[in-house]
């Protein structure tokens, strides 16, 4: 079982004033940690459907590439996001934020999740 307070602890290192949220999904569209100054105002709707929409993208396109991760760009927000074992990390940036600062900051903080992430799995199964 995840420790969701100091995983909430953790992720909300990521925000800054170019990232609006950080949120971490399993497979199956829950959300487990949600952080950054809008995170709360995150319907669990759209929570779900963003979640179903990235991990659609990654199991059509896993297949036929080494997809290792998705990049979404609206007029108000950036989202990038990659997966670590069963989860996806998904970074939210401002749409003005360096892409370079957005991919570091997901990717370091996806190779220092999952460790963790792995025993999580390990003891549910």
């Amino acid at each position: 079982m995840l420790r969701t307070r100091q995983l909430n602890k953790f992720m909300n290192m990521m925000v800054g004033p170019e990232i609006q949220g950080a949120y971490l999904y399993t497979e199956e569209g829950n959300c487990h940690a949600k952080v950054g100054p809008n995170a709360d105002n995150v319907t669990a709707a759209v929570c779900s459907s963003l979640s179903s929409t990235i991990f659609e993208a990654f199991e059509r396109t896993v297949s036929r590439e080494k997809l290792q991760e998705f990049q979404l760009e609206c007029d108000d927000t950036v989202i990038i996001a990659t997966q670590i074992l069963n989860f996806i990390l998904v970074i939210q940036g401002q749409p003005n934020a360096p892409m370079g600062l957005l991919r570091s900051k997901l990717h370091t903080f996806a190779k220092k999740l999952k460790e963790p992430l792995s025993y999580v799995i390990l003891k549910d199964q």
